[in-house]
């Protein structure tokens, strides 16, 4: 009888975590889904989440201000999503509510960055070969 009631116990703790990991991720999709505002965001590097989790580091600008923003997933993210801009979705009233769109990459346009609020930036780079500094230009 008590193993019964153990075993029940046990199928009843493992339904319950799974409804509960169900009913975050449709809250979270909603949240997601409610956000209004977009702009431009530039991947900045990979961290690690913990066990089993990384988090991807990026960052945007609202009203001429950085905002930094950090998305985790359990699934790994790959350096070749670094140095890259995306669409991102933020909350109207707390812009740190945020979320990356890494399937929405946006093509370098001098245009839409700088309407996004990115700088174009020169920095001089020094050369061993030739012992001069050599121009050269980025996204800031």
């Amino acid at each position: 009888m008590k193993k019964k009631i153990y075993y029940a116990f046990i199928v009843l703790l493992v339904l319950a975590i799974f409804a509960f990991d169900q009913y975050y991720e449709r809250k979270r999709k909603s949240e997601i889904e409610s956000y209004t505002e977009a702009s431009v965001a530039f991947s900045r590097e990979i961290i690690s989440g913990g066990k089993g989790t990384s988090g991807l580091k990026f960052y945007f600008y609202l009203n001429g201000k950085l905002i930094v923003g950090r998305q985790y997933s359990s699934d790994r993210y790959h350096n070749s999503l670094l140095d890259k801009f995306y669409l991102v979705k933020y909350d109207k009233n707390d812009p740190i509510k945020n979320y990356i769109y890494l399937n929405e990459e946006i093509q370098a346009d001098s245009t839409i960055l700088s309407k996004a609020g990115f700088k174009y930036i020169t920095y001089y780079d020094y050369d061993i070969l030739t012992s001069s500094y050599v121009k050269k230009y980025k996204w800031e």
